[in-house]
């Protein structure tokens, strides 16, 4: 995804100190589904699919404890 920038609106500066909010939007900390600075463009595709394919896989494994498929299937939600 491509950050906008705005600091105003950046998800992944919420609740961080002021000094840590002066270097703008830190795009490591970037969740693209919740954030207005966020932008997705077909070219993003097979990273996306590639991302999904690869939960979908994870959460095939039936011995995976159960706090870590909640997370998981929230992520792939």
């Amino acid at each position: 995804n491509h950050c906008l920038g705005a600091a105003d609106k950046a998800e992944c500066l919420k609740g961080l100190p002021d000094d840590a909010k002066a270097g703008g939007p830190i795009p490591s900390l970037c969740s693209p589904v919740t954030c207005r600075n966020s932008v997705i463009t077909e070219r993003h595709t097979a990273i996306w699919q590639s991302e999904q394919d690869e939960l979908e896989r994870l959460l095939s494994d039936r011995r995976m404890a159960p706090a870590h498929r909640e997370r998981l299937e929230q992520q792939l939600d």
